[in-house]
């Protein structure tokens, strides 16, 4: 266990905000499974507590998997001046975009799909403890995400009794993508957002809303501008003033907020999610 001072950095605006799905409140803090590690914080004040791996560990892994090291306030001052938008920067004050694992969170996003955030952590952890890796923490076990290889037998029939439903067949097609190299996280990571987003809808079951959070989430294209109907409720109510396609409300979010479009997607997506937002119902 080691501590080390971090001012800008809030677990649950992080953790709770619909971005990954292996972070859970633990204690006085935050427990997740990630890079087949397990890792434990707290939070006091300026002070982050870190157990379950070593400093230096945190420092080469971690703190660019936290994305501890972005001036995210200044990259809300570049936002446009919207009343709601500067509710929801200084809601989510403390928010980070992890940088997770591509294979992970493709995986997990297409499980996402007209499902909700407890659902999916239910699902990935029926997955994780039948075919992941055992890692100890606590007098406990828990179980790494698995690899593509580790689920190369797994049947649609199987992904269905986790109850992964109509995308059981998705997940398949996903694993075998991955195991004949369609899934190419180099050329992904090179190809710029916009080329990395066409690649990725040609995968079975990945449509727009999906390569965009992977785009996100797994490659850390900060552009991409993930839209449900969350955001699309949120941008027509604040920003468009009418009804939109999806496209529409894409393109509008990509010359609104440009090169930082998922972080201001994020803060909206958790403060329309979290409170009411003039305008926006929850149906």
């Amino acid at each position: 266990m080691f501590e080390i001072e971090i001012k800008d950095f809030d677990l649950k605006n992080t953790f709770d905000n619909g971005q990954c799905f292996r972070f859970n409140p633990y204690k006085s803090g935050y427990l997740g499974i990630a890079k087949n590690k397990v890792i434990y914080l707290e939070k006091h004040n300026d002070v982050l507590v870190v157990d379950g791996i070593t400093k230096q560990a945190f420092e080469k892994d971690f703190a660019s998997y936290f994305d501890l090291n972005r001036d995210y306030q200044h990259i809300a001052q570049s936002f446009p001046k919207e009343e709601n938008l500067m509710l929801a920067i200084e809601y989510g004050k403390g928010m980070k975009i992890l940088q997770q694992e591509l294979w992970e969170a493709l995986f997990s996003f297409v499980i996402s799909q007209n499902n909700n955030i407890g659902r999916i952590k239910a699902i990935i952890e029926r997955i994780c403890f039948s075919f992941g890796k055992p890692v100890e923490f606590d007098g406990n076990v828990f179980y790494a995400f698995p690899t593509a290889e580790e689920m190369k037998d797994v049947t649609k029939e199987q992904f269905a009794s986790f109850g992964c439903g109509y995308r059981s067949e998705y997940l398949v097609e996903t694993v075998k993508a991955m195991l004949d190299g369609k899934i190419n996280e180099e050329k992904l990571k090179s190809a710029g957002y916009f080329c990395a987003k066409e690649e990725l809808v040609k995968l079975k079951g990945v449509g727009p809303k999906v390569a965009d959070c992977v785009c996100l989430f797994g490659l850390n294209y900060l552009d991409a501008f993930p839209v449900d109907t969350w955001i699309k409720k949120v941008m027509e109510a604040l920003f468009i003033k009418k009804a939109s396609t999806k496209e529409e409300i894409w393109q509008y979010a990509q010359n609104a907020f440009g090169q930082y479009a998922g972080i201001a997607q994020q803060y909206l997506f958790y403060y329309a999610r979290e409170n009411k937002i003039k305008g926006i119902d929850e149906k």
